[in-house]
């Protein structure tokens, strides 16, 4: 008698700790992501490729580290240049990098004229990324490292 309650405590016992464990989620969130590997990660040179009022526009940018300037909590303090033949992609850009999940960054590049680019960065490459152009349809464009 005494096996057949112990065999039913562990099935019970089973059958309440495994939904537990079947249906908790992974926080993303509560991995600590460091700012250096971060850098790592962006700073340098890529190439890109913009689609902008049905016009391919190809532009580069350049990622560097900021120096002095006001830290928003959780953002990665990081700088950029775009350079193109296109005014829509050409400047000095704010950029705002955060961990999106564990394998990707969420990026956005803000020129002083309005236009921003966002996108996922994941690896050595960014795809899907879009861009809001104030005045103008927006496109969308892709980095890769060269």
């Amino acid at each position: 008698m005494n096996k057949r309650w112990l065999m039913l405590g562990g099935i019970g016992l089973a059958l309440f700790v495994t939904p537990y464990f079947a249906c908790s989620s992974h926080d993303v969130s509560s991995e600590t992501v460091s700012e250096a590997d971060v850098k790592v990660a962006v700073l340098g040179t890529w190439q890109g490729s913009a689609e902008i009022d049905g016009e391919t526009v190809p532009f580069s940018l350049v990622l560097e580290p900021l120096v002095a300037k006001a830290r928003t909590p959780g953002a990665i303090s990081v700088t950029g240049t775009l350079t193109s033949e296109d005014p829509a992609l050409n400047g000095v850009v704010d950029v705002r990098i955060r961990p999106s999940t564990r394998d990707a960054l969420a990026m956005e590049l803000r020129l002083d004229d309005g236009n921003r680019l966002r996108g996922r960065l994941e690896g050595e490459s960014l795809a899907d990324g879009q861009i809001e152009t104030p005045g103008r349809v927006g496109g969308s464009f892709s980095l890769a490292r060269p």
